[in-house]
């Protein structure tokens, strides 16, 4: 792993220092050097690679929600924040200076909260934003700043909105430009005017080979990869 970077970790195993066997869905290397590991049922893990000790996320009922869902993806943000979505049970920040864990639930009544209860991916932006792909949910935006999360979701017979609502990954490339990977193709965000365009497998050997986005990366020569 490079720092910064998520590992998808399907079915894998994990021996931990109490010789436990740990089902892991996701893992991410952070600006420390710490590995954190997201589990099927067992919730979130530090692994300090220094001490060789493995640090168990239990410590009071906020963490202890994220046990018995998976924890589908991870990351950094620039203050140190570490970010963390489940598969049912919204999406977690944890505080590494003070230690505390703050809950973001799916509220079907508060219009500013996030759209979904089941994350799928998260991404910072270069101006500080929180991108978070919801599976159903669409795509939301956090402005921390104003506490607040801006939707995106398909309209029907709009074609600048996303063209599906399940979004596996969010990228964004060396100009800025963010890409979102969805079940139907890949959306291309136009930040000037707010709106999507589309990138998708048409019969044309040019075309995208398939739909379904999962994964984007961008290499030294300003390609992006796509899975």
């Amino acid at each position: 792993l490079n720092w910064g970077t998520s590992t998808r970790v399907p079915e894998h195993q994990f021996l931990d220092t109490k010789k436990e066997i740990l089902s892991l869905y996701t893992s991410f290397l952070d600006s420390k050097g710490d590995i954190w590991l997201g589990s099927i049922t067992d919730g979130l893990k530090s692994f300090n690679l220094k001490k060789k000790q493995l640090i168990n996320y239990l410590d009071d009922s906020i963490s202890r929600g994220m046990l018995n869902y998976t924890i589908r993806c991870i990351t950094e943000d620039k203050q140190g924040y570490i970010w963390i979505g489940t598969a049912g049970n919204g999406l977690y920040r944890y505080d590494p200076g003070t230690k505390k864990f703050t809950h973001y639930q799916y509220d079907p009544k508060n219009i500013n909260g996030i759209s979904s209860s089941s994350i799928l991916s998260l991404m910072e932006d270069d101006k500080g934003n929180l991108w978070i792909g919801a599976q159903n949910g669409g795509l939301d935006i956090l402005d921390r700043s104003r506490k607040h999360f801006t939707h995106h979701k398909r309209e029907e017979f709009n074609s600048t909105t996303l063209t599906h609502n399940t979004t596996y990954d969010i990228f964004q490339d060396k100009n800025g430009i963010v890409w979102v990977g969805t079940l139907s193709g890949i959306n291309f965000y136009n930040s000037d005017f707010n709106k999507f365009r589309l990138y998708k497998n048409i019969p044309n050997r040019n075309s995208l080979s398939n739909n379904i986005i999962k994964g984007m990366l961008e290499d030294k020569d300003n390609n992006i990869w796509i899975s």
